[in-house]
């Protein structure tokens, strides 16, 4: 009988340790899953607020543009929500369900005052996993969210993960089921939440093949702001089961013991209760996370051998699952190498041991272009060819994001070596990628921080790096090392660019437009003027267009830029018809600006507003924008030329434009680049050029503008050779809009009309 209550005592407590370690280790290792599930987010958080292209995006405020880059970095990391906010925690653009404003406007001061905030809310009775972290240029523009739902299909991997079942409650921290309305998703079928409530805590008392309860439950919660939490559960009938059938066995085996002798039975008793014993400390070391234990129970009834062996079993499917779990938080799935937070460990281990090393990353800017036209499985094969030819080079190799790598070195490879590394990688992934006759060209950009560079912590290593690379994707620089001051400079151009938004919304208030006249050289009157922007800072002083107009292009404030010009010269030329004068003013855009599909619609509304003729109005577009895209060029000019807006080519002579592509082109005009005027007088070969230019212009009908006219001969020898206009210092330098009345009194009062005249 001693036997018996023995083995029953010693039987249930095992099951209960058994239930508790169980559950102690579903806790553990739903720590681990929600807190790599947490770096993932971050991770994707960081990439994308980091990527230069999309703050670039959020500062041009063009929601359309900003939600279609938030609709494919939520495609590519699979989010179910993902909006950008304003600083008040307003949302400004979405997709997927809307969160309450009130919740936004309250957890935005939290963002902004530590960079970032990871949570867990109810939207539209759904639960999510967010990450809002700010977007900088450099001081925060905005507060990007992604998020991702809790739902069953998550419950359901986290079940196979820890082998428990998974239940999400919003409001399960309280008893009282009418206390408010709870929101439930979980694995396990037919049960309520006040069940799995009731069966936290200690098991009850139990007689063998009976079960007060059906499950076991412990509750982790995960945000108590919200009081969301994660009920574990357990089957006590498969826990049980076993146990209780093995408690079957051994009180037979002890009734029929009990006939053989007292004797027998006390050492049937102890051939069971050690190993039993032995057992329990083993589970109780498993549950606190040794995963060593060897199973050495001595002698044993086969049950416990048994017994045994499951456990063996289990502890080592657990120590599995730990260990892939620790792989997916420190490698990419896709290439088997390291990620960024595992590389940048390394980077500190480098740091700190005061060691010279040299980082190289490696970047494919249009790994997504090859993804979309030859399909993800060649994308991801370029990736794992990559990873490959780097991990037999370097030691120390990851992939840092969906399109860059990363490598370490303890020596020095000069500029020389670096490109030659850049050759071979570009041959060898073409040359294995090479399939149907199809040819991938692959934009490889590689990027390094000198041998025994001076940084001082990892992110400002890593700052550079960065820097680095997206000055090799600016100026098309396949190979970018990083020179001293260029972090300085980067970010001197994000004040620039950040000056210049607040400029631009400040209505131009250090802006202004300039007009340089053109001189018509056949009946020497002035009639038209090309718009030239000027911008006075404060305390920068002059700073010339060339300097800002490309961060305007490049931060997407171009768009902006383009309006504010377009509205402001509207705006003369009606002040300068009241006046009564008219004259035909030019004005340039870009690139960027002819492929909006809006800009005809806003240029064509503000001159209805203020009442100006559209054929008081053109545009020039520089040749070499141009030529960069030819057939769209000709498509999207031709919108304009439907408008009746004349058309120049600027700067021609330098793009390289061909004949056929000349015939095509939707222009009404070609402007000769300075570089072949300033010096016409003294140089044959530039005056053949503008001979020749001025020939071919008139054989397709055109007008040519020469610019650059800084002396006499040069504007008598254009009326030579019969060039329609002339432009530059020599005429009239660039001035305000309100000199040009009294400028053009004086000039016709001069004798400077009657020299085109001779």
């Amino acid at each position: 009988m001693v036997v018996l209550i023995v083995v029953w005592f010693s039987t249930d407590q095992f099951a209960k340790i058994q239930v508790k370690k169980e559950l102690t280790v579903g806790v553990n290792v739903l720590e681990r899953v929600l807190s790599s599930r947490e770096d993932l987010l971050v991770n994707a958080a960081e990439v994308l607020t980091a990527d230069f292209g999309f703050r670039q995006t959020i500062a041009s405020t063009d929601n359309a543009t900003i939600k279609s880059a938030l609709i494919n970095h939520g495609d590519r990391i699979g989010a179910d929500f993902m909006a950008i906010l304003n600083l008040n925690g307003v949302a400004q653009v979405s997709f997927g369900n809307n969160i309450e404003e009130d919740y936004l406007k309250n957890i935005a001061p939290s963002v902004l005052t530590d960079g970032g905030v990871i949570t867990v809310a109810p939207i539209n009775d759904r639960l999510y996993q967010l990450v809002l972290v700010t977007v900088d240029a450099p001081k925060p523009i905005a507060i990007a969210v992604i998020g991702f739902e809790l739902d069953s299909t998550l419950a359901n991997e986290l079940k196979q993960i820890t082998g428990l079942d998974i239940s999400f409650i919003l409001g399960g921290n309280t008893r009282d089921s009418e206390a408010g309305e709870k929101q439930f998703i979980s694995t396990i079928t037919d049960v309520n939440i006040d069940e799995l409530s009731s069966n936290v805590g200690n098991l009850s008392w139990r007689i063998p093949f009976t079960y007060p309860q059906s499950l076991q439950s412990t509750v982790y919660s995960i945000n108590k702001e919200n009081d969301v939490s994660v009920y574990l559960s357990i089957d006590l009938h498969q826990v049980f089961n076993e146990f209780d059938y093995l408690q079957l066995k051994i009180s037979l085996v002890s009734i029929f013991s009990l006939s053989i002798g007292l004797f027998a039975a006390l050492i049937f008793s102890q051939k069971l209760t050690r190993p039993l014993h032995k057992l329990s400390a083993i589970a109780t070391n498993i549950a606190s996370g040794d995963y060593s234990q060897t199973m050495k129970i001595g002698t044993g009834t086969e049950e416990v051998k048994d017994l045994a062996k499951s456990i063996k079993k289990m502890q080592n499917e657990i120590s599995q699952r730990e260990k892939e779990i620790k792989y997916r938080a420190t490698h990419d799935i896709t290439t088997g190498l390291i990620n960024r937070t595992a590389f940048i460990e390394k980077v500190e281990l480098h740091l700190s041991s005061k060691k010279q090393f040299q980082i190289i990353c490696f970047g494919i800017n249009n790994i997504r272009q090859i993804s979309n036209m030859f399909g993800p499985s060649i994308g991801q094969l370029c990736l794992k060819k990559i990873s490959t030819y780097l991990s037999k080079r370097f030691i120390c190799v990851a992939r840092s994001s969906d399109e860059r790598f990363m490598a370490m070195i303890d020596y020095e490879i000069g500029a020389e070596d670096i490109h030659n590394i850049h050759i071979l990688l570009k041959a060898r992934l073409q040359e294995s990628l090479a399939k149907d006759s199809v040819h991938i060209n692959a934009e490889i950009f590689i990027g390094t921080i000198p041998y025994g560079h001076n940084s001082k912590n990892v992110d400002s290593l890593i700052r550079k790096l960065d820097i680095t690379m997206d000055a090799g994707c600016t100026t098309d620089n396949e190979v970018c090392l990083y020179q001293s001051g260029q972090e300085a400079a980067y970010l001197d151009r994000l004040r620039i660019v950040e000056e210049l938004r607040l400029a631009i919304n400040n209505k131009g208030s250090n802006l202004a437009m300039y007009y340089q006249p053109k001189l018509d050289l056949k009946t020497g009157r002035v009639e038209k003027l090309e718009a030239l922007i000027r911008w006075q800072h404060e305390e920068r002083g002059f700073i010339p267009p060339d300097v800002f107009i490309p961060l305007a292009e490049q931060s997407g404030l171009i768009n902006l830029l383009t309006e504010w010009i377009i509205e402001t010269v509207i705006i003369q030329v009606a002040q300068w018809i009241e006046e009564g004068i008219r004259f035909e003013v030019a004005i340039n855009l870009s690139a960027q600006d002819i492929a909006r599909p809006e800009m005809l619609t806003i240029i064509n509304k503000l001159l209805l507003n203020y009442s100006v003729p559209a054929e008081l109005l053109s545009f020039e577009i520089t040749e070499s924008e141009i030529m960069s895209k030819p057939e769209e060029a000709i498509r999207l000019l031709s919108l304009f030329r439907r408008q009746s807006f004349r058309l120049a080519i600027d700067d021609f002579g330098t793009g390289y434009s061909s004949l056929a592509q000349l015939k095509n082109m939707p222009v009404t005009e070609l402007k000769i680049d300075r570089e072949f005027v300033m010096h016409l007088a003294n140089n044959p070969d530039d005056k053949i050029i503008v001979q020749s230019t001025i020939d071919l212009a008139s054989s397709f009908n055109l007008g040519v503008v020469a610019e650059g006219v800084e002396d006499i001969e040069t504007l008598n020898l254009l009326a030579d050779l019969k060039c329609d206009w002339a432009q530059g210092y020599f005429i009239a330098r660039p001035m305000a809009g309100h000199d040009i009345s009294n400028w053009l009194k004086e000039f016709y009062a001069s004798n400077m009309s009657l020299l085109a005249e001779k």
